[in-house]
């Protein structure tokens, strides 16, 4: 816990960096989940390891931002879910909507009896509720392409990096890999069948046999936002996230 406090007492930016490490205490997140800054109470509402007490804290959230990240949490409650369909925000409620409408069997015997669903919001009415997209966003966030993407993590070679690997089953863990070093190129894979299309990448980590496996067949899109990279391929997605700086003793 006083890791994780120094860390944030030191680099508040990295807020978001702390509450999507695993081993972030629950403490921890319970601190987070009042804070001022909307982005990092959406950063904590999508976290599965949530208690009652803080799903029951989020889904009252002021901003629907953070109601909306609640609805679309694999482990929300399924009787906040069923509340969350009378959000008074169209674009919430449809979240909530949506997540019901795919749950699982073993799920929804979990729903009260005689349980009500609020009324399925218009497409309209959930495009005039979507949060409008901050400027600074529209204007330094864009896709990219396999090529670009392997030259933004050949321009992070030799900095600290973080490298977050999803899953894409949506009632699987989610997450299945986090990794924190310092980034070095392996290389090209030369017995890959090359023709015309670019050969895969590998990246390691310094002292660490971990690696990050670029694959041209399965690369779906790479979009980038200053310091974040997604790569969404067919296996998953990579976000990347770097340079940052961490503590000497962390």
């Amino acid at each position: 816990m006083e890791v994780w406090e120094a860390v944030i007492a030191t680099r508040p930016d990295m807020k978001p960096w702390v509450i999507h490490n695993k081993t972030v205490p629950l403490e921890m997140l319970r601190g987070l989940a009042s804070d001022a800054d909307t982005e990092v109470r959406c950063a904590v509402a999508g976290k599965r390891k949530l208690d009652r007490e803080l799903f029951n804290a989020l889904a009252a959230d002021p901003e629907p931002e953070v109601r909306h990240r609640v609805a679309w949490n694999a482990k929300v409650p399924v009787d906040l879910l069923l509340a969350l369909t009378r959000d008074e925000n169209a674009w919430v409620a449809a979240a909530a909507h949506h997540r019901l409408e795919v749950l699982p069997e073993r799920k929804r015997r979990r729903l009260p009896d005689g349980h009500h669903v609020g009324a399925k919001p218009t497409r309209d009415a959930v495009r005039a509720a979507e949060p409008p997209e901050p400027a600074e966003q529209a204007t330094t966030e864009h896709t990219i392409g396999f090529d670009e993407c392997v030259a933004h993590l050949l321009s992070l070679v030799g900095e600290n990096v973080s490298v977050t690997v999803l899953g894409t089953d949506p009632e699987g863990e989610g997450v299945v890999a986090e990794i924190i070093g310092v980034l070095r190129r392996r290389g090209a894979d030369r017995d890959a069948s090359a023709c015309d299309k670019p050969l895969p990448e590998a990246f390691g980590f310094v002292d660490r046999a971990d690696a990050v496996y670029l694959d041209p067949d399965a690369f779906v899109e790479g979009w980038v936002w200053d310091s974040y990279l997604r790569i969404t391929t067919t296996f998953g997605t990579i976000v990347i996230a770097g340079p940052i700086e961490r503590p000497d003793w962390f």
